[in-house]
């Protein structure tokens, strides 16, 4: 039960203090429904939602930022791998009489009818296994860059490889425009390491990954400011950036 002689006299003892802490908390009210009646809703929702969106952004690269790491290493690796042993077998392991043998008896016989299983398996019809694999990868190589056996070709066969290796595995596990970009992406970055002249690749990776990332996240950026950003925007991944 409540006393009512104990409470008038609460009243009457806190009635100043009430009083202040009611029109100190209206005043602070009036203020804050001022400042917002002056701002424009639409400016509310747009500087929200790009948060919102540049919070995404950042998100999803964190969470890919490992996945193009290893897919970056590895690929420089393999790429580094297969460019030694593809150097050292056509300028030192093959003469050039013997690559010039095997090329013109390749030609002779698909110029006589002949497909080019039938051919390679007539070539080597008399080698061992080691010998087999070695004609092949130069006919391999022959097929698409000739009789030019420079560095700087044997560099691009073995990118465009490593390049074609990717698309088709990203092509049947998430599509043409996701392996289209990763494709782009992993060239740009083995591109970017023949000439960087780094040898530890992933010495190399940790620094290009960052970088390209972060070149990424300036441009997504940039579109969400400026004026023309609309919901429809097409925010660029890193292998648009790097091409």
């Amino acid at each position: 039960m409540i006393s009512k002689p104990l409470f008038k006299q609460s009243c009457k003892a806190n009635f100043g203090i009430w009083t202040f802490v009611t029109f100190t908390t209206c005043f602070m009210l009036a203020i804050v429904i001022l400042v917002l009646g002056n701002l424009n809703v639409n400016e509310i929702r747009s500087s929200m939602s790009q948060m919102f969106i540049e919070d995404a952004i950042e998100s999803t690269i964190e969470e890919q930022s490992m996945t193009y790491f290893c897919l970056e290493n590895n690929s420089l690796q393999n790429y580094d791998k297969n460019y030694i042993g593809l150097k050292y077998l056509l300028q030192d392991q093959m003469t050039d009489e013997v690559k010039s043998g095997i090329i013109q008896n390749y030609n002779d016989l698909i110029n006589g009818g002949n497909t080019d299983e039938q051919a390679r398996q007539y070539i080597t019809s008399d080698q061992d296994e080691n010998q087999i694999k070695a004609i092949n990868t130069m006919l391999n190589y022959y097929l698409i860059q000739g009789e030019i056996y420079t560095d700087a070709k044997i560099s691009e066969y073995v990118l465009n490889e490593i390049a074609e290796t990717i698309y088709n595995h990203f092509l049947e596990s998430d599509g043409e425009e996701t392996a289209n970009n990763v494709k782009i992406f992993i060239s740009s970055a083995i591109q970017s390491f023949v000439t960087s002249g780094v040898d530890s690749t992933t010495e190399f990776t940790t620094s290009y990954i960052p970088s390209v990332l972060s070149i990424y996240i300036a441009s997504s950026r940039q579109l969400l400011n400026s004026p023309s950003n609309c919901s429809g925007v097409h925010i660029k991944c890193p292998s648009e950036i790097v091409n």
